[in-house]
Formats: C-alpha cells, sequence, structure tokens
C-alpha cells in the first residue's frame, strides 16, 4: 500500500523541501550569494549568478513539485540541482574547510558534514521516485485511499 502512495509522497516532500528552502533564501538574497561564495567551488562570475537564480529555481521546482505538474521534467531539474548540492558539499569537505550549509540560507548556522551528504541522498532518492514513478502532486489524481499519503508527504 505504502508502495503505491511512493511517487506522491516524494513529490510532495521533496516540494515542500525545495519551498522552503529557496523563501528561505530569498530572504537574504545578498547573504546567501555571499554563501555559494564561501564554497570556492564555481569561477566567480558563474558563482554569482548561481546565487541569483538558484532561490527561485527552488521555489519554482517546490510549487510544480507539490501540484504534480511536469513530474517527469522537474523531477531532472530537481536531481541536477541536488547533484550539484552533493558535488559542492563533498568538495568542501574533501578540502576540509569548516563551512556553513546555507541549505535553508545564510543564517540557519548548521555546518557541513556527512550528514548534509546523506540527506542530499535521500532527496536524490526522491527525486529518482517523482521521476520513474511519473510524480504525484495534488493536481494528479490522489490514490483512493488519500489519507495515509498526503501525512507521510508532510511528515
Amino acid at each position: 500500500m505504502l508502495l503505491a502512495h511512493l511517487p506522491f509522497i516524494a513529490s510532495v516532500a521533496l516540494g515542500l523541501t525545495f519551498l522552503a528552502s529557496g523563501l528561505s533564501k530569498l530572504q537574504d538574497r545578498k547573504g546567501f550569494v555571499l554563501g555559494v561564495l564561501e564554497y570556492q567551488v564555481l569561477p566567480l562570475r558563474l558563482a554569482i549568478l548561481y546565487g541569483q537564480i538558484l532561490p527561485f529555481i527552488e521555489v519554482l521546482c517546490g510549487l510544480v513539485l507539490i501540484l504534480g505538474v511536469s513530474p517527469t521534467m522537474v523531477g531532472l531539474i530537481s536531481a541536477a540541482l541536488l547533484l550539484s548540492f552533493s558535488i559542492a558539499v563533498a568538495i568542501t569537505l574533501a578540502r576540509k574547510r569548516q563551512l556553513e550549509c546555507h541549505c535553508f540560507g545564510p543564517k540557519k548556522g548548521e555546518r557541513l558534514g556527512w550528514i548534509t551528504l546523506v540527506r542530499l541522498g535521500i532527496l536524490l532518492t526522491f527525486s529518482t521516485i517523482v521521476i520513474r514513478g511519473r510524480g504525484a502532486g495534488f493536481l494528479a489524481p490522489i490514490p483512493a485511499e488519500w489519507l495515509p499519503a498526503p501525512l507521510l508527504a508532510l511528515g
């Protein structure tokens, strides 16, 4: 029964994560751009551009995932974003640099660590489920036993 709801749960959970992340970054756009620059993974101009547009992409992806529109395409975009985050975190950890995550904006105060990579791996798994299961947000047909799925997704 849970497997039938997995695409819905993955779409909504991933969507809520992206929405919360993007909205928190938009509260301090300049601080987030500085956080991206602090990673020193991208060339300067690309890092600035990435930091400026990423929050908007995250909000858009989050909304689209929650609604269930174009799940394969937005699943691929979310997977690409999560892969880029994972690469940046892995490079930073390999360099043994102690940086803030900036996952939910510049003022959250969480340090990067291996647990960050584990979380990103879980979210990447959700993206794969969305892609393979063709997602199922709130505009997609909701499973017959709909109540457990939204509760699990929100959890």
